[in-house]
């Protein structure tokens, strides 16, 4: 039976600090299995929205490169993937590869628009420009394997 009242102290030391870290881990990749259960729902689904499929993807792959990624906690390390099936290390590096991608600017492949020139008919004479037409695109691809 826990007893009530009782004062907790700030415990500061190095040990406490990487079990934070640990703990901090934990509840993103918690969160990225959350992610990517519901993304999985909303590509099954008919019609998919595509907007949510965006978000989604890119708060998974933003929750886990943090998980490996310097910043105020201890990253893990590429390591801790050794024991799993498969190839995981090309799994985990093309994942942050993804994300650096995703919220980088977009001067990358995984980002690109073209504009063109819509034409008249090819039996119009003089062929003339009707107007413009842009393409954007945004790739989101998973590996599998």
């Amino acid at each position: 039976m826990p007893e009530e009242n009782l004062p907790v102290v700030l415990y500061k030391t190095e040990l406490a600090a990487t079990f934070a870290d640990l703990l901090s881990i934990a509840q993103d990749l918690q969160r990225v299995e959350c992610i990517c259960e519901r993304l999985s729902r909303e590509l099954s689904a008919e019609p998919g929205d595509c907007e949510l499929v965006d978000v989604l993807w890119t708060a998974a792959l933003v929750r886990y490169g943090r998980c490996f990624k310097k910043g105020k906690r201890k990253p893990l390390t590429i390591d801790v993937l050794s024991h799993l099936r498969g190839n995981p290390i090309a799994a985990h590096t093309y994942y942050l590869n993804q994300r650096d991608k995703l919220v980088a600017h977009s001067v990358n492949p995984f980002e690109d628009c073209k504009i063109g020139l819509v034409l008249a008919r090819a039996d119009d004479e003089p062929r003339r420009v009707r107007g413009i037409a842009h393409l954007y695109a945004r790739y989101m691809l998973m590996m599998q394997e």
